[in-house]
């Protein structure tokens, strides 16, 4: 019959320098970033827009041209088969990174950036038109884009996604 010492539980082993107990199990638990979420939170708002949009355009409440202010530049044009695109590539973002998934994290910066490359013409055309609602628009939606591409890309922040 074999006896246990009654500090087994309690035995150490040092993996790495580090000191874990046999019994116990440390996980790291990953907290969403407060940016990560409102980044987030801003994907889902953009999402159920461009559903709205294309009920509405699919229900011919309002012309192609109503939603233009969500996708840019002439892609509108395509109907709402695009804005229901946009919305589920959208809330695929927000609920990728809600749950810090790295590849979410990539296909937020990219549709970020592609998002930034639609807009820089919409601004040029507001200001050489003198429409100063809409240069305010778009510059905020500029500044909001590079904002969070220029968040998702820190240190710490890329950390939480492993």
């Amino acid at each position: 019959m074999s006896h246990w010492p009654l500090s087994f539980h309690l035995r150490q082993c040092r993996p790495k320098g580090l000191r874990v107990s046999l019994l116990q199990e440390e996980t790291r638990v990953r907290e969403r970033p407060t940016g990560v979420t409102a980044i987030a939170a801003l994907f889902c708002v953009a999402a159920v827009l461009a559903l709205g949009v294309a009920g509405l355009i699919y229900a011919q409440a309002v012309p192609l041209s109503f939603g233009s202010f969500l996708i840019g530049g002439d892609l509108y044009i395509m109907g709402p088969i695009l804005f229901l695109i946009y919305a589920a590539v959208h809330f695929l973002c927000a609920w990728g990174l809600w749950k810090l998934y790295n590849w979410a994290r990539w296909l937020s910066l990219a549709v970020l950036a592609f998002g930034f490359l639609q807009t820089v013409p919409d601004i040029s055309m507001a200001v050489a038109d003198f429409r100063y609602l809409d240069i305010a628009r778009n510059g905020l939606e500029i500044i909001i884009r590079i904002a969070a591409i220029w968040y998702l890309m820190q240190e710490p922040v890329r950390e939480e996604f492993g």
